[in-house]
């Protein structure tokens, strides 16, 4: 759809390194979203070769209850334009962490 925005997230940058080996037949993102541990070298070189903006985002210490994740989902809400539903999302998280159980 011409316009539409791509978005690639994944938790392992396998597709990413494809598709910067110029892997034909996948879907060529706007932004890598990078949920793992990547180093900065490894982000900095995955950016240069495919010429894709890389976010790389953090789970934090705790996963799902942590601030790090939190600030993650909103730095996501905030890139592809969905602010107020990344809001929504953090509060359920901080909802949920408060009534003591898992989302």
């Amino acid at each position: 759809m011409p316009g539409k925005k791509r978005w690639l997230f994944t938790a392992i940058p396998a597709q990413a390194w494809q598709l910067a080996a110029g892997r034909p037949g996948l879907p060529r993102p706007d932004v890598f979203f990078v949920a793992c541990l990547v180093d900065r070298s490894q982000a900095d070189e995955l950016q240069a070769r495919t010429k894709i903006p890389l976010v790389a985002l953090s789970y934090g210490q705790l996963a799902t209850f942590d601030k790090d994740v939190y600030q993650s989902l909103q730095l996501i809400g905030r890139i592809t334009g969905n602010e107020k539903r990344a809001v929504e999302v953090v509060e359920f998280l901080q909802d949920c962490q408060q009534e003591g159980r898992q989302p």
